[in-house]
């Protein structure tokens, strides 16, 4: 059966691209994946403070190569199916073999996230002066 080497999927006979990604689907998936080790563990990497958060940080991981699990607290796993949302938070889970990696991937993210709110080179605004 062919295999996504992406998103980690497969697919049956016949099909030789990923619907998901787009990628050329291949006949087995490589051993030295950290994602396919069939020994891999969770690990927690963060908690989410609700699902904009939880989504955000997800997707920014997902366009690394990093899956990601959501484990929600109390009824908020609940609270996603009947209502679409939860107010509790969301711990965060990655395969224990990519933790460093996605921790450094979310601080690059959160400093690039600053320059652009905050830039350096911004013109302050003061409400006294006459423009």
């Amino acid at each position: 059966m062919p295999w996504c080497p992406k998103c980690i999927i497969e697919y049956r006979d016949g099909i030789d691209k990923c619907s998901e990604c787009g990628v050329e689907l291949i006949d087995e998936l490589v051993s030295d994946d950290p994602r396919s080790d069939q020994n891999s563990k969770e690990a927690f990497l963060m908690t989410a403070a609700g699902n904009i958060e939880a989504d955000l940080i997800e997707s920014i991981l997902k366009d690394n190569d990093i899956p990601v699990l959501r484990k929600y607290r109390e009824a908020g796993g609940y609270m996603m199916v009947f209502m679409g949302g939860t107010i509790y938070d969301i711990d965060m889970y990655v395969p224990d073999t990519l933790l460093d990696k996605a921790r450094d991937v979310l601080n690059t993210s959160r400093s690039a996230s600053a320059d652009m709110l905050f830039p350096d080179n911004i013109e302050q605004y003061d409400p006294d002066e006459e423009r």
